[in-house]
């Protein structure tokens, strides 16, 4: 059986889209997660590949489309792309029918996920603009509730998040702590406040709210676009931020105390 559809052509890309295809091949394997072709192109932006962020529908995207489809190339570097070795932002498939085939196969699979905040000295959420960085945020950090926003976030968006807020503060009973983080430029400040601005206008319990990066951060990565950031960069920011907040050691006690009700259960 074919590999892929008949149909997908032969991509022969100028030199300089080869050159590109393989550098972004490089940035995809230096990430421990999956990543999204926006992320891909941040990277190219920042290596000098491209001139502005309208490149990426302008220059970016259609030979990038094509090498993913490409079954015979002159090029190795299109040869090296594949249509799952980045994720689509668009699609996602949540599997929730708990089956399988085999009583072998459930046990491999059993988990037990007890309520990490309980256990936390505070209730904390991350949330970020950068939503084709979900894969990265779930990689740096455990159990913490992330929202990626991907842009300013509408009226429906804000007054669910404000009505969750007072939900966990109803159950957990502890200080709330919003950790944000955006692009370092005015846009991704923006973002964030007009949401923030929203979120408190709804939202009838108290909570905190910072940044994720400092000052000096920014000035040190002298980058604009978070995408942009080198995933050593970038965890150690994610890192630094939620240590504060974040008790590691009550998070081990935790997954003790589940994995023996696991073996209990098998």
């Amino acid at each position: 059986m074919k590999k892929y559809s008949r149909d997908d052509p032969s991509y022969n890309p100028r030199p300089k889209i080869c050159e590109w295809l393989a550098r972004g091949f490089e940035h995809v394997q230096s990430a421990p997660y999956k990543v999204s072709a926006r992320w891909v192109f941040y990277r190219l932006l920042e290596d000098g590949f491209f001139d502005n962020k309208d490149d990426y529908t302008n220059k970016f995207e259609k030979p990038f489309s094509k090498a993913r489809h490409a079954i015979s190339s002159n090029c190795q570097a299109v040869l090296d792309w594949k249509p799952d070795t980045v994720i689509d932002e668009t699609i996602m498939t949540i599997n929730r029918t708990g089956y399988y085939e085999t009583a072998e196969k459930w046990r491999e699979n059993l988990r037990c996920y007890l309520d990490h905040n309980y256990t936390q000295p505070v209730y904390l959420e991350i949330w970020f603009e950068a939503r084709a960085m979900i894969g990265q945020f779930q990689h740096y950090t455990e159990r913490i509730l992330l929202r990626p926003f991907g842009g300013y976030s509408g009226i429906f968006e804000c007054w669910n998040i404000a009505k969750e807020l007072e939900r966990a503060a109803d159950s957990y009973q502890k200080p709330m702590q919003i950790i944000y983080f955006g692009d370092l430029d005015q846009y991704g400040e923006d973002i964030g406040g007009v949401s923030l601005r929203y979120v408190r206008k709804w939202c009838e319990v108290e909570f905190d709210f910072v940044k994720g990066t400092t000052d000096d951060q920014i000035k040190d990565l002298r980058v604009k676009q978070w995408e942009a950031i080198s995933d050593q960069q970038a965890g150690e920011i994610i890192q630094k931020a939620i240590a504060p907040f974040f008790d590691q050691s009550a998070l081990d006690l935790l997954r003790d105390k589940e994995r023996k009700a696991v073996e209990r259960l098998a």
